[in-house]
């Protein structure tokens, strides 16, 4: 969840090459940053509470080395003393970190009887006092770090820094990690976009690796295997960088840019993909059963696959959020292929069923928009969605072009993918129309009516409840207003006892089997005194507003999507909420 941006470099380097770095980690986490850096021989920490975005240093501030990080608080609360980096006892070890020190209390219990001092409650001091520790006993920083990960448990990544000798040190063992190259000079990020202005040569830091740079030494960047310490080549890869489009434009949130640029994603998601789908749709074919898998927003949208593939190809598909994945790992074998959706390509819970499922002799595949991510390079199969950098921490783009995927793979599994491939750019059409600005000031009179409310409800049947689920959690997320998705079937079976007078319930009506149902039971709500928000072809008298939304057939899942991300964004903008950047949540799940 954490971000980490540092460098080591023979020659002197402006300190706000560093903090740029970190702000384009922010997404990972926002409660504090802080960064560490050598000046002109002396030492210098920084740590501050709330966002990087509007930090800088002194222009004149250069420094050889530097570690920084932004935080998203798991152990301890949000305070300086609690923000990274964390030093040592001895203030020789700068430790920066992401992930969970799991048996962190036993080991700091043991340092404590030893005379250790704890400034934080985190478990990141640990990791800095261990490496203390251990270099009371030897001279080698390398080895020592090493001792010390043979203690820790979990899953986690860091940078230590020694101050006396100038050496640092990557270690990854389950979250990521990259190392980044110019010249001689090399850097170490979460994610490889936060050196984009620097360098596009990188080296992927797998699990179970530890990269060591020392600037005494010709080879200034050397990699190894954790534990053994065997060395190991670690090829350099050239990325493509799309750094050009990370701007808002005109915009005043990243989020409404992001929201907007759907208007050109989804057909981009399928046309950049189709020999990518077919092979997965052929491997759907081979496979007696199909299990998708994926955390909040990529959850729903894997929910929806057993309605689109029901629909269009009349195969079964199973669904499992990842995190309960273990629960239902004796049903995977040989025969079963399971299917990681996720934004970032992080998600650590769908990073650990996908090993499940590979060590169950399973075949495994993602739909991920970041192909430069862990979930894309361990999959048997992997498609990119191609939707482009996301920075607002709710996704927008990257959901419907997953669902456009999902689609014309359906499509693919009955040989029909032309037909496929042509309803959907007729949906982009229909999308690209509705997305005009007049259709979002009558999305924001309607969010200024009901901004005010605590609670809210969304209604949907079939795939569209899929719809509901996503909106549900779109409102809550940007706007904090506790809102509740339900299947219109199953309101009256108890749910229906929270409507009240004047209780706002947006209901999801498109003109499907499944329509007369949903407003049937929107009749029953406004007769409760329920004030219905309709999302649909045609108006109804039940609703008492109406956002009309054409109609897409299977591609209303990604149609009625976007008005709800649209509301969404406003309410929390007449709440004066940031919907960039909502609180306690992080873009890239990397922890458990």
């Amino acid at each position: 969840m954490c971000g980490i941006f540092c460098f080591s470099s023979n020659e002197e380097i402006n300190s706000n090459t560093g903090v740029n770095g970190l702000k384009k980690l922010e997404y990972r986490g926002y409660d504090s940053f802080g960064a560490f850096q050598i000046n002109n021989n002396k030492e210098n920490l920084t740590k501050e509470i709330g966002e990087v975005e509007k930090f800088s240093f002194p222009e004149e501030i250069k420094t050889k080395y530097f570690l920084s990080h932004t935080r998203w608080a798991t152990h301890g609360k949000v305070t300086k003393e609690n923000s990274h980096p964390h030093l040592s006892n001895d203030s020789n070890i700068i430790i920066v970190h992401n992930g969970i020190i799991e048996n962190f209390q036993e080991l700091k219990d043991s340092l404590v009887y030893k005379g250790y001092k704890f400034k934080s409650q985190t478990d990141t001091e640990v990791i800095s006092n261990l490496i203390q520790e251990e270099l009371t006993t030897q001279n080698n920083f390398l080895q020592a770090t090493n001792k010390v990960c043979k203690k820790i448990t979990g899953r986690y990544s860091f940078v230590a820094f020694n101050v006396k000798t100038k050496e640092m040190i990557g270690v990854r063992n389950g979250s990521p990690l990259i190392v980044g190259k110019k010249g001689n000079s090399i850097f170490i990020s979460s994610d490889a976009p936060a050196f984009f202005d620097i360098t596009n040569t990188v080296s992927y830091i797998d699990d179970g690796q530890i990269a060591y740079i020392n600037q005494k030494l010709n080879q200034n960047c050397i990699f190894y295997k954790l534990n053994s310490l065997e060395e190991i080549y670690k090829k350099e890869i050239k990325l493509e960088i799309e750094n050009q489009k990370i701007h808002k434009k005109n915009f005043k949130h990243y989020m409404l840019k992001e929201i907007m640029e759907q208007k050109h994603t989804i057909k981009r998601a399928i046309e950049t993909n189709k020999e990518a789908i077919t092979k997965l749709a052929n491997l759907i074919n081979k496979k007696k059963k199909v299990y998708f898998i994926g955390c909040g927003t990529s959850a729903f949208v894997g929910q929806s696959s057993k309605y689109i593939f029901h629909d269009i190809a009349n195969l079964k598909t199973d669904f499992e959020i990842s995190s309960e994945f273990k629960s239902i790992q004796n049903f995977i074998d040989k025969d079963t292929i399971v299917i990681g959706l996720s934004q970032s390509g992080e998600t650590i819970d769908t990073i650990e069923a996908l090993e499940i499922a590979k060590s169950k002799g399973a075949t495994t595949a993602c739909i991920v928009n970041n192909e430069n991510s862990t979930m894309f390079r361990i999959c048997d199969t992997a498609i990119p969605v191609k939707a482009g950098t996301e920075i607002a921490v709710a996704s927008t783009k990257s959901t419907t072009s997953k669902m456009a995927i999902l689609i014309l793979t359906a499509y693919s599994c009955i040989n029909k993918q032309k037909i496929g491939f042509n309803e959907l750019i007729r949906n982009q059409a229909l999308i690209n129309d509705m997305l005009n600005p007049g259709f979002e000031e009558h999305i924001i009179k309607i969010a200024k009516k009901f901004f005010h409310h605590k609670h809210m409800f969304v209604i949907g049947k079939g795939y569209n409840f899929t719809v509901a689920l996503e909106g549900a959690l779109k409102i809550k997320e940007l706007s904090y207003i506790n809102t509740q998705a339900f299947q219109a079937g199953e309101l009256k079976h108890g749910s229906i006892a929270l409507i009240e007078k004047g209780t706002p319930v947006i209901a999801i009506a498109p003109n499907d089997c499944n329509q007369n149902d949903v407003l049937t039971s929107a009749h029953e709500i406004k007769s409760r005194g329920g004030v219905i928000i309709g999302l649909s072809e045609n108006k109804s008298e039940v609703f008492d507003e109406f956002i009309k939304v054409p109609n897409c057939k299977e591609g209303n899942l990604m149609a009625y999507t976007i008005p709800l991300q649209i509301f969404s964004y406003h309410l929390a903008n007449f709440n004066k909420f940031n919907p960039d950047k909502p609180r306690n949540l992080a873009k890239s799940v990397t922890v458990k």
